[in-house]
């Protein structure tokens, strides 16, 4: 990686001068102890509003997560639209924030992406190929010296009245996706690492407060279900002192289930299938569900499960249908002792998965 010249410095200074509103955008990355404290600081001094989803691996109670819940709070409120953005890390989830961004209009500058050119939200002035670090670190000065008005402040504050609805909301569901995953959130703990599989599973994850401190992954860079879980068996042979549990919805298991043919599906690896009967993504997305072939072609509704796959790949299996039985099998199913792979099917067919989810983001914004 190169070195920040003075034409890139100069060029860098010139649009945060003329800012008044910075905000960083930060996607999928690895943990990264030297980075991420620098991004802390900048988090403290709540001029900069940094919005972080969970791959970004970034942890702080200062950044701005979940994102969606968040946006759902603001709604459209020029006040906390920035006129500057900073996007860094890989891929970037959260359709919301990119559709927030496009619409805001704000002027971009993306550093280190592989693709130098891509516009994720189409405001794109300054694509840098430089050393993170060094960025950062003069971006720190500049915004230090700048008079900029406190977005980070106002996000923040957006969050915190966003928690307080989050949380009376999941006091208030019955078992269902949504349920499931506050669930699991919550069971699974470092040092185990998260894995999401595309496309449904990933989304409910990144709605929750970022309590897990652990490392959470996701095989993104296109959105379709391919190699969810073969990703996951992979990394989990990689590390093999580590517990990778996978969290996947039906769909993206059947579309992968041949991950788990081979002769060396490794120990630590678990495999959490939340079945719903189909990909519920499309009950939730607008398009699809506006069509008359919602169900049969974009859902696939279907009435399988996983246990013959497991029975024949040897792999084993348990099921779940409520609840109470969920979290009596989560203990052991997340026993790292127990050297052997499995697969968990939790099921949720029937429910009315996405009436609960879209419930959640219109009494979020009436608050």
């Amino acid at each position: 990686m190169k070195q920040l010249s003075n034409i890139a410095k100069s060029e860098i200074s010139d649009l945060v001068s003329k800012s008044k509103k910075c905000m960083l955008v930060i996607g999928q990355k690895d943990k990264d102890p030297e980075l991420d404290n620098l991004l802390i600081q900048i988090a403290e001094e709540e001029k900069v509003a940094i919005l972080v989803e969970h791959t970004s691996n970034l942890h702080a109670d200062n950044v701005i997560e979940p994102i969606d819940s968040v946006l759902a709070i603001i709604g459209n409120e020029s006040v906390y639209q920035p006129d500057l953005v900073i996007q860094i890390g890989g891929a970037i989830i959260s359709k919301r924030i990119k559709k927030y961004l496009r619409d805001s209009g704000t002027q971009v500058i993306a550093v280190n992406q592989q693709f130098a050119f891509a516009d994720v939200f189409q405001g794109l002035r300054l694509s840098l190929d430089v050393e993170l670090l060094d960025f950062l670190s003069f971006f720190q000065e500049l915004t230090s010296q700048t008079e900029l008005n406190p977005l980070g402040k106002l996000w923040s504050d957006a969050k915190t009245k966003m928690l307080i609805g989050h949380q009376n909301y999941l006091k208030s569901i019955p078992f269902s996706d949504f349920k499931v995953v506050e669930t699991l959130m919550k069971a699974i703990t470092p040092p185990s690492k998260l894995h999401f599989s595309n496309s449904s599973m990933v989304r409910y994850g990144l709605l929750f407060p970022n309590l897990f401190k652990g490392e959470m992954y996701c095989n993104r860079g296109t959105s379709g279900i391919d190699g969810c879980t073969s990703t996951a068996a992979g990394a989990a042979i990689i590390d093999s002192e580590s517990l990778h549990v996978l969290l996947t919805g039906d769909l993206s298991f059947f579309y992968d289930s041949n991950a788990l043919w081979n002769a060396h599906v490794p120990n630590n690896l678990r495999v959490i299938i939340v079945n719903n009967g189909g990909g519920d993504i499309f009950n939730i997305i607008p398009g699809p569900s506006s069509t008359n072939q919602l169900s049969k072609v974009f859902v696939a509704e279907h009435n399988y499960d996983a246990e013959k796959i497991c029975e024949g790949f040897k792999i084993h299996y348990s099921s779940v249908r409520n609840q109470v039985e969920l979290e009596n099998e989560l203990k052991e199913f997340l026993n790292q002792e127990d050297q052997k792979p499995k697969v968990l099917e939790i099921h949720t067919a029937g429910i009315e998965n996405s009436k609960i989810l879209n419930t959640y983001f219109r009494e979020l914004s009436e608050m």
